[in-house]
Parts: structure tokens; sequence; C-alpha cells
């Protein structure tokens, strides 16, 4: 019995490490939203473009703007890649 649940929690660790969301998945850190591009490799960041500002960023009336390196989604780290050819159009309260 003590086997069975050492390998029950053992396989649970080893699906929560491989938990990267899927191509295509958008999610938001911070003021802006990102879209999932690449799941990454073994030894690489799963890999995302900046879509723009989410609604609480759009909703400040000044924003210094600054696209990260990294951005953070369910406890999973992925590289910022690219921007979105539109994330930006029309916002007018970035400094």
């Amino acid at each position: 019995m003590k086997k069975l649940i050492f390998s029950l929690f053992m396989a649970l660790i080893a699906v929560q490490a491989w938990a990267v969301a899927s191509v295509g998945t958008t999610f938001t850190d911070g003021d802006l939203t990102f879209r999932v591009m690449s799941t990454g490799g073994a030894d690489e960041y799963p890999i995302v473009s900046c879509l723009g500002f989410n609604s609480a960023g759009a909703a400040k009336t000044s924003v210094t703007l600054s696209i990260p390196a990294y951005a953070t989604f369910n406890n999973e780290t992925y590289a910022v890649t690219s921007i979105g050819a539109m994330a930006f159009k029309g916002e007018t309260n970035i400094t």
C-alpha cells in the first residue's frame, strides 16, 4: 500500500512539472496580456507574445510601458519574445 501511495504521489508531481499552458492560451500578468506561442523545449522556457494591455492596464490614465523579458502564469515562467503587430494600436496613455 505504501508503494502505491508513493507511486501516485510521484505521478502527481510529474504532471505538475509539465503544467505549461498549451499553445494559443492567453493570460494576463500585471497590466499586460500574453499568448502562448510555443511550449518550449527540454532546456528552454515556453515562449509568449505580448498582445497589449489587459483591462486594468487600459483603464489607467498614464502608463510607463515596459515589456518584461519574462511573464508568469500558474507558477510557470514564460519568455516574452515578441510584441503583437497591433498590441498598442490606439493607446494614448503610454509614456
